[in-house]
């Protein structure tokens, strides 16, 4: 007789990692820590789970991911989207809370694609281009107040836009230079430049963002050629 394999869902928020393992139907709870991490990691070996997933979530789950990597533990990241069109297909109410139960359901029934490991040097380099697009939103929110603001805070509203467009470039020059680190980058970054509207700068977005990009792709796949506020070139 086969051995059922086991499925893990994981309900992630800031303090907390709450756990589901099927088929078992055990239920956990650790903090959302480092010490937390490593306790589960302990809890989870001995069951040697077929895969872990958890939802994306802007960024609390990367210590618990990176964690069970190194654990050798698979692990993948899901759409929240999707979990949560797999919950209505349960009959799950849209404004049910999604928990790990359900996560851990979506884990057996879906089986996504376990997360690639990600090199230190990569991550770096996304959470520059996440940290430029997020100056970018702000610049652009600076200059939808600056169109309806009052003459008296209109100068305060430029020098803040000013500020940020030196910050915006001073990460465009680091993300060009980590780019320039990674595998392959020189001849991806020669078959993107070689699109017109893509520079230097949209094509070290588009390699740290997407870095099969160069392979095969669309013009359209890239961030930069969606019409996000990258500003090319």
């Amino acid at each position: 007789m086969t051995e059922e394999k086991t499925w893990v869902g994981i309900d992630v928020s800031k303090e907390v990692l709450d756990i589901y393992v099927l088929p078992q139907g055990l239920t956990l709870q650790q903090p959302n820590s480092d010490v937390g991490v490593q306790s589960l990691i302990e809890q989870l070996h001995p069951l040697s789970p077929s895969l872990v997933v958890v939802e994306s979530t802007g960024g609390l789950e990367r210590a618990l991911v990176s964690g069970l990597q190194a654990a050798t533990i698979p692990v993948a990241i899901a759409n929240p989207r999707k979990v949560k069109g797999f919950a209505t297909a349960l009959g799950k109410a849209k404004t049910d809370k999604l928990d790990a139960q359900v996560i851990a359901q979506f884990a057996r029934a879906v089986q996504p694609q376990p997360q690639p490991v990600v090199a230190p040097q990569a991550q770096q380099l996304s959470d520059l281009v996440r940290r430029r697009q997020q100056l970018v939103e702000m610049q652009v929110a600076e200059k939808n107040r600056l169109s309806r603001a009052s003459e008296t805070v209109q100068l305060d509203i430029k020098a803040h836009i000013e500020e940020i467009q030196q910050r915006i470039e001073s990460l465009n020059e680091q993300i060009q230079s980590l780019a320039q680190q990674q595998a392959d980058w020189q001849r991806k970054n020669e078959i993107l430049q070689s699109v017109k509207g893509i520079g230097k700068v949209s094509s070290a977005l588009c390699l740290a963002e997407l870095p099969e990009m160069g392979t095969l792709w669309r013009k359209t796949d890239c961030p930069a050629g969606r019409g996000r506020s990258y500003q090319p070139r």
